[in-house]
């Protein structure tokens, strides 16, 4: 009796590269892409973020994956090849169908500039908020102090 032959598998279809859309703004307290994947290579992020239609590379090869990007903005300085690609920017590459950008949110007409007093100095009264770091990964130093009104 002949042998039978094995039955081939069948060859997956290659993944196609990613493509390069751009370099974007983004911030630790509101993510532009709100899955974070292990950190890695193009390649592995490009394959942990299978099934989405992005992925963003930043600060030392940290990975995101989304469907939408954008809702900070674009911006320049991503260093898309290097290690440390830069804090609080993407290097968005489309890795699958569909998404999109995001239509940026209409921001409120600027508050007018307070008068400056007569020692040439301007006062502002409410509430702030103070970050100091380089990055979303420094350790910060966190407060908010209110500005009292000013007295007559």
């Amino acid at each position: 009796k002949p042998t039978p032959k094995p039955t081939p598998k069948p060859t997956p279809k290659p993944t196609p590269a990613a493509e390069y859309v751009g370099c974007f703004m983004d911030t630790a307290a509101d993510r532009d892409f709100a899955v974070q994947k292990a950190n890695g290579s193009i390649g592995s992020c490009q394959s942990a973020c299978a099934g989405y239609a992005f992925m963003g590379r930043q600060w030392k090869q940290e990975c995101f994956c989304g469907n939408s990007y954008g809702k900070h903005g674009k911006t320049t300085g991503c260093e898309c090849d290097s290690f440390n690609i830069g804090g609080n920017i993407n290097c968005i590459y489309r890795i699958g169908e569909g998404g999109g950008p995001v239509k940026p949110t209409p921001t409120a007409s600027p508050t007018p500039a307070p008068a400056t007093e007569s020692d040439g100095w301007r006062r502002m009264d409410g509430a702030f908020k103070v970050h100091i770091g380089a990055s979303s990964r420094d350790i910060r130093l966190d407060d908010a102090f209110d500005v009292p009104q000013k007295v007559l």
